[in-house]
């Protein structure tokens, strides 16, 4: 039911380390190599007329 004290001191030194910065660019270079993955794969399926 309680988290072992390990995990809640560890979220609280992640809280105490957390940067809005850093972490807005973080989810930036994340959806930026989601981009490249989908643009890669339109890329690679060529469809044929008729199917």
């Amino acid at each position: 039911m309680f988290q072992p004290l390990r995990k809640l001191r560890q979220g609280l030194r992640e809280l105490a380390r957390y940067d809005a910065e850093t972490e807005a660019l973080n989810q930036a270079v994340d959806l930026y190599e989601i981009e490249m993955i989908h643009r890669r794969f339109a890329r690679q399926t060529t469809r044929r007329p008729g199917f």
